[in-house]
């Protein structure tokens, strides 16, 4: 058996703190890796990260979100092995997965909402405080579940999207 993909699902909620109804809400996502020469105990700069696809993929959408009304967005997304920078330390292979998602929401009579935000994905369990551990590539397929998220960068917000 070969490892092949790695699989993140995830969930994401999205509340509409405003006093007007926003619609269409749009998710958009991809799953890449920072270049191998990147340490896997930090989080990558910005300037080290792989430039993102012009658009990303859309994922979700909604027709509308009340004033209010809060949803969660549950999807999964899949990296090709292939197309990662497996980062050498000592005799193991680690993958530390990156993560892109824009969120844009339309607005009645007004410029849309829009909010990038970068993430990078890793292991909670043997991190020091404050950071996440990479995956090794080296011990074959097998599933966690002790896996956070943390931003990059700040994201962009054009108005501001909460």
């Amino acid at each position: 058996m070969a490892l092949a993909n790695v699989h993140l699902r995830y969930r994401l909620a999205v509340t509409n703190h405003g006093d007007a109804p926003l619609g269409p809400v749009i998710l958009a996502a991809e799953m890449t890796s920072p270049p191998a020469t990147t340490p896997p105990a930090t989080t990558p700069p910005p300037t080290a990260l792989p430039a993102p696809q012009s658009q990303l993929a859309e994922r979700q959408s909604l027709t509308t979100l009340a004033p209010g009304a809060r949803v969660e967005i549950t999807d999964e997304l899949r990296l090709p092995l292939g197309l990662t920078e497996a980062i050498a330390l000592g005799g193991a292979r680690m993958l530390v997965p990156l993560v892109r998602l824009r969120v844009e929401a339309g607005r009645a009579n007004q410029p849309p909402l829009s909010l990038r935000q970068d993430y990078v994905v890793g292991m909670v369990e043997g991190a020091a405080a404050g950071h996440l551990s990479p995956f090794r590539l080296d011990l074959g397929p097998h599933i966690r579940t002790d896996v956070a998220a943390k931003p990059v960068e700040r994201g962009f917000a054009e108005n501001a999207l909460h």
